[in-house]
């Protein structure tokens, strides 16, 4: 198990009323594959992060953490972040990164904040020249939320081998599995198929797609 260190908050930035991005500065670095995930310690709560940069040089955490005033883990967190200066945290933790997902074609399908560890791996492919073919399906509640919307328009512009995009918001983005479904039902195990969002959510998704 890695142990705690000091991380200071370099910045916070508001992506929507609800979702900030928060980069963390490490006093000492540890090392992470793009899709795993960090903890933040609070007295109260355990708090769980994706990591949502790939990691290619700049030695920093950037977290996207939405903030729910229904949610005492939230706003526990988002107090300490109004007063203090750094955190406590601990890292890597996950097995679901690029280094032990097969060479084939990647769907990613992301509900929300899940989008995080996707915009990781996405980048380290990118920066790997990896020309793997990938698909990405994105859908939350409010459109606010589709909060990187530009940043996916231009890759899928300018990467030839991102093949396909679709950004969902409102009741719609509920059905999210079956845009995906939809055009690829018949060619199903040609694909890795890369799911994240709240936990109901993926195992909703994961028990469809097995079925499928």
């Amino acid at each position: 198990m890695s142990s705690w260190i000091k991380a200071h908050i370099q910045s916070v930035n508001p992506f929507s009323q609800t979702i900030l991005q928060v980069f963390l500065k490490p006093e000492e670095y540890k090392p992470y594959i793009a899709g795993q995930y960090l903890q933040i310690r609070t007295p109260h709560h355990q708090n769980f992060f994706s990591i949502a940069n790939a990691p290619l040089g700049n030695e920093c955490y950037e977290l996207h953490i939405r903030h729910d005033i229904h949610n005492p883990s939230s706003q526990e967190l988002l107090n300490i972040m109004k007063n203090q200066k750094t955190l406590d945290i601990q890292l890597p933790f996950g097995a679901c990164h690029l280094n032990v997902i097969p060479d084939q074609p990647l769907i990613f399908i992301a509900g929300g904040t899940g989008f995080s560890p996707i915009k990781a791996m996405i980048e380290q492919l990118l920066f790997d020249q990896n020309s793997r073919e990938f698909e990405c399906y994105w859908g939350a509640k409010e459109k606010s939320d589709l909060y990187l919307e530009e940043t996916l328009y231009g890759w899928k512009k300018h990467v030839k081998y991102f093949k396909h995009l679709e950004l969902i918001s409102g009741q719609e983005s509920f059905h999210l599995l079956h845009h995906y479904l939809k055009r690829h039902q018949k060619n199903m195990e040609s694909h890795q198929i890369i799911i994240g969002g709240p936990f109901d959510m993926v195992f909703k998704y994961r028990d469809e797609l097995v079925k499928a």
